[in-house]
């Protein structure tokens, strides 16, 4: 599989992926909050039980060992990115970007814990090569992808949505 985000090949960023997920909207897999830099205070107890050099806990915390990061991070370990796609910011529904994250298994499950998965990039444009058939998800609804397929994803457009005011 290759993956490429604005132009720029970042498929050695995915080799330890389980999956890969594209998001446009915060909520993901029942209602949990991967891309999001703040943890659930389930998860936030877990890590503070847990040592530094445990797996786990690594997985909530930036390349600089920060628990709660600023909204700026730039992943220094990951040399494949070019540094336009390296630059994370936080996520927001009207920004028109694609967030690109690929947890591991382990981070797979943890993820409905409060952790976030391996964030890859934000972009504009998504682009995934499939070298081989596959079964793949989209929305939630699983299907097989019988050859190898090239997928694009841009942006389409946006609405405003009505919500009932919160008191």
């Amino acid at each position: 599989m290759r993956l490429i985000c604005d132009g720029n090949d970042l498929t050695d960023s995915i080799r330890h992926c389980h999956t890969i997920v594209l998001l446009n909207i915060p909520s993901y897999g029942s209602g949990t909050h991967p891309w999001s830099r703040r943890l659930s205070s389930k998860a936030l107890k877990t890590s503070n039980r847990q040592s530094q050099s445990d797996r786990f806990d690594q997985t909530s915390r930036d390349t600089s060992g920060n628990m709660f990061p600023s909204d700026y991070v730039h992943d220094e370990n990951d040399q494949a990115r070019s540094s336009a796609v390296n630059l994370t910011r936080r996520q927001d529904i009207s920004d028109q970007k694609i967030e690109v994250f690929g947890p591991d298994s382990i981070q797979m499950a943890l993820i409905h814990a409060g952790f976030r998965g391996r964030r890859i990039a934000q972009c504009s444009e998504v682009r995934i090569e499939l070298i081989r058939s596959m079964p793949v998800h989209m929305d939630g609804e699983p299907f097989y992808l019988p050859e190898a397929i090239a997928i694009n994803v841009t942006h389409a457009g946006q609405v405003l949505v009505l919500r009932k005011q919160q008191r």
